[in-house]
């Protein structure tokens, strides 16, 4: 696996849904990951998923998070 390449991509007033389309829409790679501005990731997060994903092939993964509300 090469290198990821990371692009961060911000739509204002436009919902998660079409926010998330314009995202794909710009996307260049194999895969895709979408995290919400409210979420904090560990730093490990994408080796994390690339192992998941290479341990069970799938066209879509999805994972509890923690987002900073539930941080206070």
């Amino acid at each position: 696996m090469k290198k990821a390449s990371i692009l961060n991509i911000s739509k204002n007033n436009s919902g998660p849904g079409l926010t998330r389309n314009y995202g794909a829409a710009r996307a260049a790679n194999e895969w895709l990951v979408f995290v919400d501005s409210d979420v904090i990731v560990e730093k490990d997060y994408i080796e994390h998923i690339k192992n998941d994903i290479l341990t069970i092939p799938c066209d879509a993964f999805g994972e509890q998070i923690k987002r900073i509300k539930d941080l206070t």
